[in-house]
């Protein structure tokens, strides 16, 4: 994995609403779990999540969403792995959990 590709922030391209939110802190937890299609994380403190119609300390990307696969799922792996910060944006809801709209990993 080349440096400059932890600084990208990646986006599945959704659109920003109203109540969206915006969480920084590291990684506590990472989970793959195909039978609710979902790539779930948490972070370190249970900071809740509110995607707008649903709140939740967990948030989720969906395993079949390609972008999210490529772009977003190794930007986590490589946060809780590096012991680095992530900044996660959250807009939506799948099955309860807040979808992950961005992830961007911090310098520090």
């Amino acid at each position: 994995m080349k440096k400059q590709w932890i600084a990208l922030t990646a986006s599945l391209g959704l659109t920003a609403v109203a109540g969206a939110n915006t969480l920084t802190g590291s990684v506590a937890v990472l989970q793959a779990h195909p039978g609710t299609n979902g790539g779930y994380v948490r972070l370190i403190g249970d900071p809740t999540f509110d995607g707008t119609s649903c709140t939740s300390i967990w948030a989720k990307g969906e395993l079949d969403n390609d972008k999210f696969m490529v772009y977003i799922w190794p930007l986590l792996v490589t946060a809780k792995n590096q012991g680095k910060t992530v900044t996660i944006n959250v807009v939506g809801c799948s099955g309860g959990y807040p979808l992950i709209d961005y992830v961007q990993i911090n310098a520090t």
